[in-house]
């Protein structure tokens, strides 16, 4: 719970997850290469660095036994089940989309994303049952390939290749591909050095949060899949920090906007709410 709400909140500070931000790297966008980097660095030192520590201090508050990991477990139910479970969820999820106006593109991409995420489970659990060699069952994640990919760039520690640590640069490769066919690779830089403060702080939450709550938001969506209970609380807690941050990003940025208005206005009263200065550099940039 604490490591999703950190990552949600440092979702918004970022503007945007750590997928989101690999994808834009491949469009030649440089702000986001700092944030991968930056997110992928603190989500190494958080697994196995000088965060750990941290980590586990806050991990260790509130342990719960494996035979409460998986949801439908609790509840006497298996697989079948969960099948029934995802049908039913596929009508509110077509309302959301209508009601948001969302094109036919965008809806396939969606189910071409979730079809990507039963793949990964199903083809690691093949290769699992053929191989000689211990080998994981693992989707779609961000948080623990990226760390593995620093390990292995830095050459701390032996890093093995496999799903997780192909995963990362497919994506990239994958999204270069798409913006040069579609004409959308651009170079672009952080506006100011605020902005990259923000950034960069969202960019460590994220890092560190993921860790903590084992799954960035697609590897929690990777593991909910598998209705894992630890992995439902923690997209809950990254819902409940994205809205709590971006209430207060907005509110602020109303703010300064009123207080700035009343400010420049001839003849108008300044604004009897004052900001703080953290407040006002948070409105600033948004």
């Amino acid at each position: 719970i604490v490591g999703g709400f950190v990552f949600g909140i440092g979702m918004m500070l970022a503007n945007g997850c750590a997928s989101r931000h690999l994808v834009l790297a491949g469009t030649g966008n440089l702000r986001a290469w700092a944030v991968f980097a930056l997110f992928a660095v603190t989500a190494w030192g958080t697994r196995s660095g000088p965060l750990a520590p941290l980590r586990e201090a806050i991990a260790g508050a509130w342990r719960t036994s494996a035979e409460h990991a998986h949801g439908l477990g609790l509840v006497g139910h298996g697989a079948a089940t969960g099948m029934a479970v995802g049908l039913v969820l596929l009508g509110p999820g077509r309302w959301f989309a209508w009601r948001g106006q969302r094109s036919v593109t965008r809806i396939g991409s969606a189910l071409a994303v979730g079809l990507v995420i039963a793949a990964g489970w199903y083809l690691t659990t093949g290769l699992s049952r053929h191989s000689f060699d211990p080998t994981p069952v693992e989707s779609t994640a961000f948080t623990a390939p990226a760390a593995h990919v620093v390990a292995m760039l830095s050459g701390v520690g032996e890093v093995p290749l496999g799903f997780d640590t192909g995963f990362v640069p497919a994506v990239l490769l994958g999204a270069l591909l798409a913006a040069a066919v579609s004409n959308e690779f651009r170079l672009q830089w952080f506006a100011s050095a605020v902005s990259a403060t923000r950034y960069g702080a969202g960019a460590v939450m994220m890092g560190f949060g993921g860790v903590l709550a084992i799954g960035c938001s697609v590897g929690g969506v990777a593991n909910a899949a598998l209705m894992i209970s630890a992995s439902l609380l923690a997209l809950g807690a990254m819902w409940v920090g994205g809205l709590v941050a971006e209430s207060i990003l907005r509110s602020d940025w109303s703010a300064a906007r009123e207080s700035y208005e009343g400010a420049t206005t001839p003849g108008a009263q300044p604004s009897a709410r004052s900001l703080p200065f953290w407040n006002s550099v948070i409105a600033m940039v948004r």
